[in-house]
């Protein structure tokens, strides 16, 4: 009996461990956000309880036992599983957003997110290959690179976006730079403004990553635009960190609407 709690104690040290280490990658690229700061927390927990793990399950055993201790497991237990069944419900979200078919008439919406220097991040650059790929596929539709954040020592999201399709071969005159906003809420609704002022195509094609593409649809269609989505690849080190980030993401949304 002792061997195997034992077994289990490491199985669950090691594997917390090793999520840990997933969540820490992106921020050897600097990029922190809420997505791996509650991966560590939660991997944190989960360590703690492999380390104490007899322990802990004694204390879980005797807490049981009292009336009140079950009232407590059972609204924590039950307050899991609503978290794990949303995060099942939410995952789906972001799968069906990556596979709506967008019109090949349409002006083409390319999200920002970060700069390193004058140049994309990683996955800003994914999402402007995808976007050079589209463009080169269905000459003549008009691109908005949009995002107006500007970090210390790092370009504007916007210029940087033109600046590499243009050197990639895109024709200048058919990119417009959106570099006011600061949201993803903010992105469509400028975007949609550029649209309006200079009489471009309504329909709006959004390139963004795969896993944020729901949201920018659904914020979109709240415009009351019509879009569809080309989405670019998320890397495996990455999609943890922005699945739990777009998680809380799609929460705030619902929310508060922006």
């Amino acid at each position: 009996m002792f061997r195997s709690e034992k077994k289990r104690s490491l199985i669950l040290m090691a594997a917390s461990a090793c999520a840990a280490a997933v969540f820490i990658m992106p921020m050897l690229y600097d990029i922190i956000n809420l997505g791996n700061e509650t991966g560590l927390a939660v991997c944190a927990v989960l360590f703690l309880y492999g380390m104490f793990f007899g322990k802990v399950n004694e204390l879980i055993r005797r807490l049981w036992d009292q009336h009140a201790g079950k009232i407590v497991l059972s609204v924590l237990g039950a307050v899991i599983g609503v978290f794990a069944v949303l995060a099942v419900v939410l995952g789906f979200l972001m799968i069906s957003g990556a596979y709506k078919t967008p019109q090949e008439k349409s002006t083409v919406i390319v999200l920002g997110c970060d700069v390193i220097g004058e140049d994309p991040g990683p996955m800003l650059k994914e999402r402007l290959d995808k976007a050079y790929e589209w463009l080169m596929e269905h000459p003549g539709n008009e691109c908005i690179v949009s995002g107006g954040l500007e970090e210390i020592g790092d370009a504007v999201e916007a210029k940087a976006m033109k600046n590499y399709l243009v050197k990639r071969g895109i024709a200048e005159d058919h990119i417009w730079i959106e570099d006011y906003s600061h949201s993803t809420y903010e992105n469509l609704l400028y975007s949609g403004k550029i649209i309006s002022d200079f009489d471009l195509n309504p329909v709006m094609t959004i390139v963004t990553s795969d896993f944020h593409e729901y949201r920018a649809l659904d914020m979109a269609d709240s415009l009351g635009f019509k879009a569809g989505s080309v989405p670019s690849h998320t890397a495996w080190w990455l999609m943890p960190t922005y699945y739990v980030r777009e998680c809380a993401g799609i929460l705030h949304w619902w929310w508060f609407g922006w």
